[in-house]
C-alpha cells in the first residue's frame, strides 16, 4: 500500500472522527468527569473508531505477514488480528497516547489488557453496544450506554495509534509521515 493510498483509505477517516469528537466538546467538554457520559453521537464515534480499527489492524497484519515471508491465514478475532503487531511492536501494550495541551490532559494505554485470546474492555463494550445494545447488564443500564466519552476516546486513540505505526511502517521516508493530529499525540 503506498502512502497516498493509506491517507485517502484510512487517515481521512480517521481525521473525520477526530473532528466529529472535538465538535462534541461544545456539547460535553472533553474531561475524563464526563467519562460515563453517552450519545448517540458518541455510539456513531465509538462504532466507526472501532470498525476502522478492526479494518486496519487486519490490512496491517497482512502486510506484516507478506513482508515476513509468513503464510497467511486469517485471523479469526480482534485480539488475534492483533499478533502481527505485538510482533512486530513488543511494547504496543505499553504504547501511550495523550490528549493535547490545549484540552484536559487524559493519557490512554489502549492496548494495555489485550493478549491472544481476551480484549480489553473498551473493545467488548464497542461489541456489547454493537450485538446488544438493547440488552440491560448487571449495571441496570442498556449496553447502548456503553458508547460513552471514556470508551470512544480510547477507541479513537487506538486508531490514532495504529494509524501513526502503519503509517510510519509503510513510509519510505519520514517526509512522508501523516499529518498532525488536533487532539492526539503519542507519547515518548
Amino acid at each position: 500500500m503506498l502512502h497516498k493510498d493509506f491517507l485517502k483509505l484510512y487517515w481521512k477517516q480517521y481525521l473525520s472522527l477526530e473532528k466529529d469528537l472535538l465538535q462534541m466538546d461544545d456539547y460535553v467538554t472533553i474531561d475524563s468527569k464526563n467519562y460515563g457520559c453517552f450519545s448517540n453521537n458518541f455510539a456513531k464515534i465509538f462504532m466507526m473508531a472501532c470498525s476502522e480499527l478492526d479494518s486496519l489492524v487486519l490490512k496491517f497484519d497482512e502486510i506484516i505477514k507478506r513482508d515476513l515471508f509468513i503464510e497467511k491465514t486469517l485471523p479469526k478475532s480482534f485480539p488475534q488480528k492483533l499478533d502481527m503487531l505485538l510482533y512486530k511492536y513488543k511494547n504496543l501494550h505499553n504504547m501511550r497516547i495523550s490528549t493535547k495541551a490545549d484540552i484536559c490532559e487524559i493519557n490512554f494505554v489502549p492496548f494495555t489488557n489485550f493478549t491472544e485470546n481476551e480484549t480489553d474492555g473498551w473493545w467488548k463494550d464497542y461489541n456489547l453496544v454493537k450485538h446488544n445494545r438493547t440488552e440491560i447488564n448487571s449495571g441496570g443500564k442498556y449496553n447502548y450506554e456503553k458508547a460513552n466519552l471514556k470508551n470512544t476516546m480510547t477507541a479513537l486513540s487506538a486508531l490514532y495509534l495504529v494509524c501513526c505505526l502503519f503509517d510510519s511502517y509503510i513510509s519510505e521516508s519520514d517526509a512522508e509521515l501523516i499529518p498532525e493530529s488536533r487532539l492526539f499525540t503519542i507519547m515518548k
